[in-house]
């Protein structure tokens, strides 16, 4: 393709690819003069995720699992942070599947197109404490996955070296 086609190949590339859907939904909606019901159903091109705070350790399984970069996690000011940002989910699923903590229900995924989920934006839905190495100062943990192993092992945890050290140092 020639430079002349660089806008047209560009606008191409705006209707596919992540958001996509979204972009299409939203644009639907603002031709509407009432604000769209958020609505479930098995094709939906979009997924609704949640977490369930309660359930939730923090670990970040979802946001490294999922290909649409539509969770993620970031560390801000000592806090372990998990944004999702529902104009991505693609409601694969993957999230679900690989969480170690699905069995408690720490998130879910639902075929939903939610407009105002869209126009709001990534929403952080999981706020928990960081876990540093006392070696060598890096996170590498949340308080609330720790307190989870504490809780399935009982008796058998030991706070050192699990819940002071990074793998990487406690291996040396």
């Amino acid at each position: 393709p020639g430079r002349d086609n660089a806008p047209r190949l560009a606008g191409r590339m705006r209707a596919f690819g992540a958001g996509a859907a979204a972009r299409g939904l939203l644009g639907l909606a603002a031709l509407s003069t009432t604000t769209p019901l958020p609505f479930s159903h098995e094709f939906s091109p979009l997924g609704l995720p949640q977490i369930n705070t309660a359930a939730c350790t923090g670990c970040g399984t979802c946001a490294s699992a999922c290909p649409a970069n539509a969770i993620s996690q970031q560390e801000e000011a000592g806090a372990a942070v998990i944004t999702i940002d529902p104009a991505r989910c693609i409601a694969c699923g993957e999230c679900v599947a690989i969480c170690p903590e699905r069995d408690r229900g720490a998130i879910t995924v639902s075929p939903v197109t939610d407009v105002a989920a869209l126009r709001n934006g990534p929403a952080v839905q999981f706020h928990g404490t960081s876990v540093r190495c006392r070696s060598c100062g890096r996170v590498f943990t949340t308080r609330e996955v720790l307190d989870r192993l504490k809780a399935l092992l009982g008796g058998d945890y030991r706070e050192q070296p699990l819940g002071t050290l990074c793998p990487d140092c406690r291996g040396r």
